[in-house]
């Protein structure tokens, strides 16, 4: 087999793992969708800081107002990444009508450490690594 065939193969097969991964988060987001919370991550490869599997959480929102439920999402996202041995990787967001210091104190509870800040949106850029 030549290196080009090699190649072909590995991109294919990482694909595949990434794609798995996510479908697998997709299965208890579905779940905690129809308790009114909304999360949506997916994994991929972290070209902007380490080439590792990652887990990017792009939003966590609760619709049902019920205290708690954000930290519940969250810790089936954590409990996930752990089993995994995935870190994740979030940008700090305001777009919900969150106030920023609060949502760096609701990450740093789980264990996110503040590692950067977007070129672009000027958020902060959070990252756990698994336990």
């Amino acid at each position: 087999m030549n290196e080009i065939m090699r190649n072909l193969i590995k991109k294919i097969l990482k694909e595949s793992i990434e794609d798995d991964l996510t479908n697998e988060i997709y299965s208890f987001t579905d779940e905690l969708y129809k308790e009114g919370v909304v999360l949506r991550a997916s994994v991929r490869k972290d070209h902007e800081y380490d080439d590792r599997l990652t887990i990017i959480l792009d939003l966590i929102r609760v619709d049902n107002n019920k205290p708690g439920e954000g930290t519940r999402g969250m810790n089936k996202l954590i409990d996930f990444a752990d089993r995994k041995g995935l870190p994740i990787r979030l940008l700090v967001s305001t777009n919900y009508g969150m106030k920023e210091d609060w949502l760096e104190r609701f990450y740093n509870k789980f264990n996110f450490k503040t590692i950067g800040t977007h070129p672009f949106t000027k958020g902060k850029i959070m990252y756990r690594n698994p336990e």
